[in-house]
């Protein structure tokens, strides 16, 4: 029972950022990684991170644009319209 309160207790609730909200500073990098046309590998050996953080950084700056309802280069286009690409 303990062990069963301990799991429950450490699982953390995530809210995804709702359409039209700034992407933070690390989903930038992903997009602009992403830009430059590295593979998510690619990106996480980069910035030091796990390639499942890399999908997460980006699934969450695609749904920051039109609710998730959008690819890899509609979102590298959209942030590089917001200015948000160098």
């Amino acid at each position: 029972m303990l062990q069963q309160t301990i799991s429950t207790s450490t699982k953390r609730k995530r809210t995804l950022p709702s359409p039209g909200s700034e992407p933070t500073e690390r989903e930038i990098d992903c997009v602009r990684l992403a830009a430059e046309g590295l593979s998510n590998k690619e990106i996480g050996a980069l910035l030091g991170i796990a390639k499942r953080s890399v999908d997460q950084h980006l699934y969450v700056a695609y749904r920051r644009l039109q609710g998730g309802r959008c690819g890899r280069m509609a979102a590298v286009n959209e942030f590089r319209r917001r200015g948000l690409l160098n």
